[in-house]
């Protein structure tokens, strides 16, 4: 069996965990889902490009994206 990775990626803050994962849909590679502290389920936030890693301070985010083929740091806002 061939091993498939689902997780490019995860950052934490003391209010949520953001998780980036690979999957399998049209959103491929491009999907965080944040969790609270308890470890349930907040929401979905979609990037417009590939995510190769990211970490999180308060409300930014640092990803390592792919963007036309290039390695790309972006650092995004979201409250």
């Amino acid at each position: 069996s061939r091993l498939q990775i689902a997780v490019t990626g995860m950052a934490g803050t003391n209010a949520e965990l953001a998780i980036a994962f690979a999957g399998r849909t049209r959103l491929q590679g491009r999907l965080i889902d944040l969790y609270d502290t308890s470890g349930a389920y907040k929401r979905s936030l979609v990037f417009p490009a590939m995510i190769k890693g990211i970490a999180r301070l308060r409300e930014l985010y640092v990803l390592l994206a792919e963007i036309d083929g290039a390695p790309t740091l972006v650092v995004a806002r979201h409250p």
